[in-house]
């Protein structure tokens, strides 16, 4: 099999297992549109623009940066492993190709915003399950529930969608967005996929799990909204590929490197290349607008009054004849 046909395998692979990108809230400065699935690999060079950094890819065709002078002052991404089950929460939706764990997007976003941020920066990564154990709140479920608080994985899942929304509380407290900064916050919720995996994607518990997390992010895209000011980006991934998944698929493509040459890939620009190209581009523009409002000063001057040079010849001439 060659190069060829391990990409197109591959490409039909992963978008057999595509998760959902959910823009929960974003304010006036940024407008998401209908635009073609974004891939995991591209989702921090999407979060970095929205916030106001230049990506380091082509922009993708989704965000539109309405006022490039007001970026909002902070974002709060939540992930959550769906195993296969898509929660419909509220808001735009977008495919999400999974190419690489959604894990390393917060690795990739926070090296990308380390290396070109001009003011202070906070950064929040975090389990759930381990701020939920910060919290230690008493788990419970009302009495028509599906889902039993002492028994797992219910007890795990209602106690991660109970303290969701007051963790941005806590990642708060440190905010450099006083100092006229921005804070970069990302949550990982993984006890959805157990209540899946244990139940089916059809079962009552898993529905009420839906309900009670759609219900959770919004609680949670509110109180948001009231710490910084509706300034916020307020993002959910619901991802569907395990990460051995998706190494197995990394590792098909790597094994083609011998012949890679044959795929005809495009040539790769460095993070500087827009910067340049706009400089030239726009010095350009004003020197051909300056030279054609030369010429045509020129071309309708007035010798006998305009020029200096037809002044002090035009005596001496008389004179010399």
């Amino acid at each position: 099999m060659d190069v060829r046909n391990i990409l197109l395998f591959s490409t039909l692979f992963m978008s057999s297992h595509a998760g959902d990108l959910t823009i929960s809230y974003a304010p006036d400065s940024l407008r998401f549109g209908h635009a073609s699935p974004l891939r995991s690999s591209s989702l921090d060079d999407m979060l970095a623009a929205a916030m106001g950094y230049t990506p380091a890819t082509s922009p993708w065709s989704g965000l539109t940066v309405t006022s490039p002078f007001k970026h909002p002052t902070a974002m709060v991404v939540v992930g959550i492993d769906g195993s296969g089950s898509a929660v419909q929460e509220e808001g735009q939706h977008y495919t999400l190709q999974e190419d690489k764990p959604f894990i390393n997007v917060y690795g990739a976003l926070h090296s990308a915003v380390s290396a070109r941020a001009q003011r202070p920066t906070h950064f929040v990564h975090m389990e759930v399950a381990d701020g939920a154990g910060i919290e230690s709140e008493q788990v419970s479920s009302p009495s028509d529930s599906t889902l039993v608080a002492s028994r797992e994985p219910d007890a795990s899942f209602l106690l991660e969608v109970g303290v969701l929304p007051s963790l941005i509380d806590k990642a708060a407290v440190n905010s450099s967005v006083p100092h006229g900064g921005q804070d970069f916050i990302f949550y990982q919720l993984e006890s959805f996929a157990l209540l899946v995996k244990t139940y089916g994607d059809n079962s009552p518990q898993v529905q009420e799990g839906k309900q009670l997390l759609r219900s959770a992010i919004d609680r949670l895209v509110s109180r948001a909204r009231s710490l910084y000011a509706d300034q916020v980006l307020v993002v959910s991934a619901v991802t569907d590929k395990s990460s051995d998944t998706l190494s197995r698929a990394s590792r098909s493509v790597l094994a083609a490197d011998d012949n890679i040459a044959d795929v005809n890939l495009a040539k790769e620009y460095s993070e500087d290349y827009p910067v340049i190209f706009n400089i030239i581009l726009f010095l350009s523009l004003v020197l051909i607008i300056a030279l054609l409002g030369v010429s045509a000063a020129m071309a309708y001057m007035d010798p006998g009054r305009d020029s200096i040079i037809y002044r002090m010849t035009n005596p001496r001439m008389k004179k010399d004849q």
